[in-house]
């Protein structure tokens, strides 16, 4: 069923429900070392034409990212209505993958859960690559 705006003279449709969702929503359950990227990369993906959005008039929203150092921030985040379309799905899916591999070569334990390899949310060669940087790292800090 296609809306139209309230607005005298005009006769712009509103988006289907359920193609286009505010951005606050898909960033909601996501968790802070996968968002980074996201938000980072967020307006160039826009400018490739990779992603669709538009900013929503004085709606914003709070979210905390994790920065590749392991740093936590808590960013203030103008909402957006996104074309959350294959395309979409697909490059956040990315993104947060990147994001969470980005703050495990600079922090914490490289592990990963069957689970996860099994739904390809983790790649096992790349975390194997990542671990070995790691225990790189370690190694030359023990030899100092």
């Amino acid at each position: 069923m296609n809306h139209t705006t309230n607005e005298p003279g005009t006769t712009e449709k509103v988006p289907e429900k359920g193609s286009y969702v505010r951005l606050s929503a898909l960033l909601k359950d996501i968790p802070a070392n996968e968002c980074g990227l996201i938000v980072e990369q967020w307006e160039e993906a826009i400018l490739k034409g990779v992603l669709k959005s538009i900013p929503l008039t004085g709606e914003h929203f709070a979210k905390v990212v994790q920065l590749p150092t392991g740093e936590k921030k808590r960013r203030t985040i103008q909402d957006e209505l996104v074309c959350a379309d294959e395309t979409c799905r697909k490059w956040i899916a990315d993104q947060r993958q990147e994001s969470r591999y980005q703050v495990l070569a600079h922090v914490g334990r490289v592990e990963t859960t069957m689970d996860r390899l099994k739904a390809g949310k983790d790649s096992f060669e790349k975390l194997v690559e990542i671990r070995k940087r790691r225990l790189k790292v370690d190694k030359i800090k023990g030899e100092s």
